[in-house]
């Protein structure tokens, strides 16, 4: 492993293994050593005639170089790879062993991590990437980003896209914990097995363009817990297929999406997302639940959160199937309309004293083929703004059942289509309509 920059420390030139200059004109420097590991760490506040430096590779003399004149002495017996096998003509390459930075800054054209090795930033340190690529994961193999601590930071917002996995067989991992910070504008995950988990108060995933999951692949996951948020700023859609597992976990933990977020998007894969412990999940435009795939969408505790800003469509084509879950008192807030099953399949299940779901304008059940459901069940509670229609051509219907469950509905009940539609209210379950509720079509049932 090989740990940037060195420990600094004015007792130990003797034992050390590093060819020293205390005293060279321009900068102090060292000549790596061949065939060597390394195990630098950085502490900066010994190093005793320099002050805080900078320290960096030469590239006439493929040396560290450190910017301020002074006294640098290295703690130990400091052991060094040569510097040309981790980083040449500026490109990073975390592929014969783990590098770590700790404390201080580099910048790099590109990245490239792979062949189960791990690129750590901790301890303050800052990476970034000026027009290049970071490819994480492009053989039959692991590789790790791993950036930790505070105002440890991953800055690849000059950078052209991060990208994990290139090929089936690989296994990307990005774990951002404990106040570490990744910034980047694209980041796409191409193929194989990936893992992003973003962990601790202060730990940040940052997306500014675009967050593409869409590739079929997998298994994938995002975990957000503890406190730690992802937010994607992009004006573009952001897409989650394949199997990928989404999981916002405990008080303050967040996933924020500007704009459109699509789930479950490929035929043939299931997925979850699951909100539970006072985790939110805010999406400024529309959500978008099994397209193509299944799916199941949890929102489960006390304090936990999903408003979206747009509009809710479950069930969209024909394969699509997918169910939203409001448990044991989690809130679902819709500001605009609710469509469940157009030619695919959804279930609403509310369930549970003081879980909700506020829809603000009209819900839909079954607009196309699909089939459709909405159950208040056990104390749940369902609130419309405007209207619910239930019609198409598929199966559809409205259970409220058990003491204090309860659908409020501020305009009117329309049930009808051409195929079954059924009304059940059952064992102290209420329903409340403020204009008009009107039942017609074919095969329509109530029941009370």
């Amino acid at each position: 492993m090989v740990v940037y920059p060195p420990v600094f420390d004015s007792d130990y030139s003797k034992s050390s293994l590093i060819s020293i200059a205390p005293f060279a004109a321009a900068h102090n420097k060292f000549n790596c050593v061949s065939g060597i590991n390394a195990n630098f760490k950085n502490y900066f506040s010994k190093n005793k005639r320099g002050g805080i430096s900078s320290w960096g590779i030469s590239s006439t003399y493929n040396r560290w170089q450190n910017s301020v004149l002074g006294s640098a002495v290295f703690f130990g017996a400091l052991l060094f790879v040569p510097a040309p096998e981790v980083m040449a003509a500026g490109r990073l390459d975390v592929t014969t062993q783990d590098v770590t930075f700790s404390g201080g800054s580099q910048t790099f054209d590109a990245i490239d991590v792979s062949n189960n090795y791990t690129l750590k930033i901790e301890n303050g340190a800052e990476v970034g990437v000026d027009g290049g690529f970071v490819e994480v994961g492009l053989g039959d193999s692991r590789a790790t980003i791993h950036v930790t601590g505070a105002n440890s930071h991953l800055d690849l917002l000059d950078s052209i896209a991060l990208t994990l996995t290139l090929v089936d067989e690989a296994e990307a991992i990005l774990l951002i914990e404990d106040g570490g910070r990744v910034s980047v504008n694209e980041l796409n995950i191409a193929a194989g097995t990936n893992n992003i988990r973003v962990a601790g108060v202060g730990s940040v995933l940052d997306v500014y363009q675009i967050l593409d999951m869409s590739v079929s692949g997998g298994p994938n996951s995002i975990v957000i817990e503890d406190g730690g948020a992802i937010s994607i700023y992009s004006d573009t859609d952001t897409r989650i297929g394949a199997t990928s597992n989404v999981f916002v976990t405990g008080n303050g933990s967040s996933l924020n999406v500007k704009d459109n977020l699509h789930l479950w998007t490929n035929a043939g894969h299931s997925s979850t997302m699951k909100i539970e412990g006072g985790g939110i999940t805010s999406v400024g435009g529309n959500l978008y639940l099994a397209e193509n795939g299944t799916g199941t969408f949890t929102v489960t505790g006390d304090n936990s959160w999903l408003t979206v800003g747009g509009n809710l469509s479950l069930g969209l084509n024909t394969g699509g199937a997918g169910s939203l879950l409001v448990q044991d008192g989690g809130n679902v807030i819709i500001e605009r309309e609710a469509i469940i099953g157009i030619d695919g399949a959804g279930l609403i299940s509310v369930t549970g004293e003081n879980s909700r779901l506020n829809v603000h304008e009209n819900l839909y059940l079954g607009t196309g083929t699909g089939s459709s459901m909405l159950s208040i069940t056990d104390a749940g509670m369902v609130s419309v703004g405007s209207d619910i229609i239930v019609g198409g051509s598929g199966v559809s219907g409205i259970n409220v059942i058990g003491a204090d469950s309860k659908l409020e509905v501020n305009g009117s009940l329309s049930l009808g289509g051409d195929l079954y539609h059924s009304f059940f209210i059952g064992e102290g379950g209420v329903v409340s309509v403020g204009t008009d509720a009107t039942i017609g079509g074919a095969m329509v049932g109530v029941s009370l």
